[in-house]
């Protein structure tokens, strides 16, 4: 098997790996997202990792696709033509099956990429719905656990009490 053979089975194999990944972070975020009702544009939101887990699926199949065509060809190739008397077939051959290789390698760099940006920006809405807190950093932490001098002394109660407003009955 030549190498670059193998590098599209490698890059098959990546891509499938991404694929399933992003397709449980798009699961997990449609479920989220319609079970804690959030609104359209963050349930629309929720849909781009299930876009991307679909074009990465796709550029698996384009790979395992380049993968078994130069595959049967070059088995065809090698039970029906000698190579001793078309060296020129051959050459022609292996430049032209050397260019599927960095296509494939362009096409599993863009979906790493895709997919680690998915990833990142997959977290932070489902950390949001989930109703983690992130934990507070620098005035903002000093801000919060400050109050106001001598509003609410501790220790005392404070008591409140609503009442309905009463209308004539003649007004509505």
């Amino acid at each position: 098997m030549d190498a670059s053979l193998a590098s599209l089975g490698l890059w098959q194999g990546a891509l499938l790996a991404l694929a399933v990944v992003l397709g449980l972070l798009a699961a997990d975020l449609l479920y989220s997202a319609s079970r804690a009702a959030r609104p359209w544009r963050e349930r629309a939101l929720a849909l781009v990792p299930a876009a991307v887990f679909g074009w990465v699926l796709l550029a698996a199949r384009s790979v395992r696709a380049a993968d078994d065509y130069w595959q049967s060809y070059l088995a065809f190739q090698a039970a029906h033509y000698d190579p001793n008397h078309a060296p020129f077939f051959y050459q022609q051959n292996q430049r032209d099956m050397a260019s599927a290789l960095p296509s494939a390698s362009r096409m599993g760099w863009i979906a790493v990429g895709l997919a680690a940006a998915t990833l990142a920006l997959g977290v932070v809405p489902r950390a949001r719905w989930s109703g983690y807190r992130w934990p507070m950093r620098g005035w903002r932490a000093a801000a919060s656990h400050r109050r106001a001098p001598g509003l609410f002394p501790a220790g005392d109660e404070v008591e409140m009490t609503i009442e309905p407003l009463e209308r004539p009955r003649g007004e509505r």
